[in-house]
Formats: structure tokens, sequence, C-alpha cells
């Protein structure tokens, strides 16, 4: 499924943050959960990136605020190795590894 706002719009949000062009490469199912609740569910536009540390970068927007005006995030994946192949989540804390796999850096636009 893909974002709302339309792949353009993610990618200029990714060159917005990043200063990277990018590539789309996939739709990621979402299901992320905190004792047993959940905490967003969604979708997230997986994308190729030229980055020192990284070749994804995981988007996505959303509703904020009245007529419609979205928020979007874009979130480089840096794993362990120093290339980010999976995870895809973020969390609220925006530093934390998910799983062990993904160390997130978290802008918003």
């Amino acid at each position: 499924m893909k974002d709302a706002a339309g792949t353009p719009a993610l990618q200029d949000a990714i060159r917005h943050l990043h200063g990277l062009e990018s590539t789309w490469l996939e739709s990621v199912a979402v299901h992320e959960e905190h004792e047993g609740e959940t905490v967003w569910a969604g979708h997230m536009q997986v994308f190729d990136v030229d980055h020192p540390q990284t070749r994804r970068c995981y988007a996505w927007s959303h509703e904020s605020g009245p007529g419609g005006r979205r928020r979007f995030h874009a979130v480089l994946g840096v794993g362990a190795g120093g290339l980010g192949r999976d995870g895809g989540q973020d969390g609220c804390d925006g530093g934390r590894e998910a799983g062990g796999e993904l160390a997130a850096i978290r802008h918003r636009w």
C-alpha cells in the first residue's frame, strides 16, 4: 500500500531532511506493539539511498491538523554492520535500536 501523500512527496521529504536522492523499493506493513497494545500500525515506504552509513531510508506521512495537512517522517536505517538491511520501526525515542537490528535517526518535516 502506497502512502497517501505519494512517492514524489516522500522523496521530497527525504531530499529536504537528509539531502539525499532516493529510489522507491517497496511498501512494508508495520505493526508495533507495547505491552500488548497497538502503538502504531500502517505502511512505510522503503527507499534506496546513497549514504555513507546506510542504503535504506524508511519514510511515511500522516494527517496532521486541519485542511488535510500532512507530517512527513524519513528514517535512515543504520544497522550493526553499517548498512541498514532490516527493521523499519523507529520508535518514539528516535535513537533506540529496534530488535538490535536498526538504529534509527528520525527526522520530521
